[in-house]
């Protein structure tokens, strides 16, 4: 939610209209934009600090002070660089929830349902920024910003009666609450004995953990945890690189610039209701066609909408009649938007899930994470700089089998 929340809100913070006391320039618009990214890049060292401290659960739980205050107080602030401070503050908890709640809910659950939960962790993740895309542009500033800062205290007053990760109660010694951890969590789907006999399998794992903790020194000489984490990296690189997430805080204001018949609000609605058919359709075919075809097909299509995006804004600055297709970029857009979500988007996160050890998984999505965050703010940092008429295109291989993939994927903006 709190990417999406630019699209919306950045046409009203450029304008006249603006609640802060001036208008925002460019500078200033691509630092509130880029801020939430350097954020959530000191977020990752955070959460890596703190979930070992304090465990997952009161991890995330922090991390809900700084995602609220961010948005509730946004409300308030006239200065744009108060407003810039604040998004780094939101960023800092998205940092901490990108790195911390995988691993919780990798904990949290049985393995043989495992695949299902990260799946509806992705697809909830995709409601929020739909609902921001389908209300934003119908609602006030302050009515917005207000019921993305609640959302944070409503999960942090259910989640407070979760437990803690079995695995984290282990580690601390604290075998009873343990236990009693894994009863709530099971008490449903397992019998006691059943209860128990989990327990020393998550014993045996802890043991091996503590034993055998992975530093960044070993998970960087070992082979297969190397290969693991460097496709990972060209996973979320193809995912934040496609657009995906530029275009998610500069949608309305690329439609507002390109001209469409289909207006910006409208067009808003359709970016926020097609994504969550895309989302479960790939929920659905994921595990039946594979993770590669979902990437191929993901990539291809976007890469296809994209470059016909650019067309169109190259026929627009070359004055050409452009009346007749002037329905293109909302319709190309939602292509866009239905193909990344379809694969770009969903596989990063599976795969990297599925990839690592048990003793490397903890420092291996922190690395990740960071990675990401830090390709992201760069990114959003000096997009606004590339001449809306060109094209970067970029091909990654893949080495997710014996023979490499070669993908393809392009970036236009107006």
């Amino acid at each position: 939610m709190s990417a999406s929340w630019m699209s919306p809100v950045l046409p009203l913070l450029t304008s006249d209209e603006s609640p802060l006391q001036t208008p925002l320039s460019k500078f200033q618009e691509s630092w509130i934009v880029a801020g939430e990214k350097l954020g959530a890049f000191i977020g990752c060292f955070l959460a890596a600090l703190l979930s070992d401290r304090i465990g997952h659960k009161r991890t995330l739980l922090f991390a809900t002070t700084p995602l609220s205050i961010s948005m509730i107080c946004a409300v308030f602030v006239k200065l744009p660089i108060v407003l810039i401070i604040l998004r780094i503050l939101g960023g800092l908890g998205t940092g901490i929830v990108v790195v911390v709640l995988p691993l919780y809910v990798g904990q949290i659950v049985d393995n043989d349902i495992r695949m299902r939960i990260n799946l509806l962790y992705v697809f909830l993740k995709n409601i929020g920024s739909s609902y921001i895309y389908s209300i934003g542009p119908f609602v006030s500033y302050v009515s917005l910003s207000v019921t993305c800062g609640i959302v944070p205290v409503i999960f942090a007053v259910l989640f407070v009666f979760m437990p803690e990760c079995k695995h984290v109660k282990l580690e601390t010694n604290i075998v009873t609450d343990a236990t009693t951890s894994l009863i709530k969590i099971a008490k449903k789907s397992l019998e006691e004995v059943a209860v128990i006999s989990r327990l020393q399998e998550v014993k045996k794992i802890v043991t091996y953990r503590i034993a055998s903790k992975e530093s960044l020194k070993e998970l960087v000489l070992d082979k297969a945890n190397l290969k693991a984490i460097l496709n990972a990296m060209v996973l979320h690189t193809i995912s934040i690189a496609s657009g995906g997430y530029i275009i998610s805080s500069y949608l309305q204001k690329i439609i507002e610039n390109s001209g469409s018949s289909i207006s910006p609000k409208l067009s808003s609605v359709i970016f926020g209701v097609i994504k969550l058919p895309s989302v479960s359709l790939a929920a659905f075919l994921i595990n039946k066609i594979g993770r590669k075809p979902l990437l191929i097909i993901s990539s291809a299509g976007s890469s296809i909408a994209l470059i016909a995006e650019g067309v169109y804004f190259y026929l627009k600055e070359q004055q050409y009649d452009i009346t007749k297709i002037s329905w293109i970029p909302t319709t190309v857009l939602s292509l866009y938007l239905m193909f990344t979500y379809f694969g770009i988007h969903m596989v990063p996160a599976v795969v990297t899930e599925e990839t690592f050890t048990i003793k490397a998984k903890s420092i291996a999505s922190f690395c990740v994470s960071a990675y990401a965050t830090a390709l992201s703010f760069f990114l959003f940092k000096y997009f606004k700089k590339v001449p809306c008429h060109r094209q970067v295109s970029t091909h990654a291989l893949l080495p997710l089998s014996d023979k490499p993939i070669l993908i393809t994927f392009s970036v236009c903006e107006k």
